[in-house]
């Protein structure tokens, strides 16, 4: 008979068969098993569940306090966000921290990162209409204000922007000649 829950039957003098049941070895290993490992974890402190940690320059950023998250960030701490963001929306916030917060030298940097990493991401057309808008409005870049423009268009600019891009690269055609 294999490893079990169950003995022979046994006969006790004066009775008719009787079925002794004793619990197995492997049981009884288990159930103290079972109850040390729950006196030792009732001893654990209880970590709380980890939550992902969002630094500060974005908690500030959600709240729409700009100037004090790229202050939080600086040129260099943009810059390294930039390369280390991996999907769009990160990358718009960045550009919004430094563009909203007066440093739109520094905005063009993740617009061109999205531009040159998720080209094809239905948000990288406006993205590249922000660009031009920057370059030639703020910087005063008119080669690379039209070049975003261009490249607006191309990536499917949506309608209510793709007029106002439309007439900006005439006007520069007009004036450059």
């Amino acid at each position: 008979q294999g490893l079990g829950n169950r003995e022979p039957r046994r006969r006790v003098a004066g009775s008719g068969p009787v079925e002794l049941r004793v619990e197995g070895v492997w049981a009884r290993l288990v159930r103290v098993a079972m109850a040390d490992a729950r006196r030792v974890a009732a001893r654990l402190p209880i970590a709380p569940p980890e939550r992902a940690t969002v630094p500060a320059w974005r908690e500030l950023a959600d709240r729409g306090a700009w100037r004090e998250a790229f202050d939080s960030l600086g040129s260099a701490g943009l810059g390294r966000e930039t390369r280390a963001a991996d999907d769009v929306e990160e990358l718009l916030v960045l550009a919004d921290v430094a563009r909203l917060s007066g440093h739109p030298r520094d905005a063009v940097v993740p617009l061109e990162r999205l531009l040159d990493s998720f080209s094809q991401d239905r948000r990288a057309a406006v993205a590249a209409f922000t660009l031009g808008r920057l370059e030639l409005d703020v910087l005063g870049d008119t080669r690379r204000g039209a070049a975003a423009f261009e490249r607006a268009l191309a990536l499917g600019l949506p309608e209510a922007l793709r007029q106002s891009a439309a007439l900006r690269l005439d006007e520069l055609r007009e004036r450059t000649g």
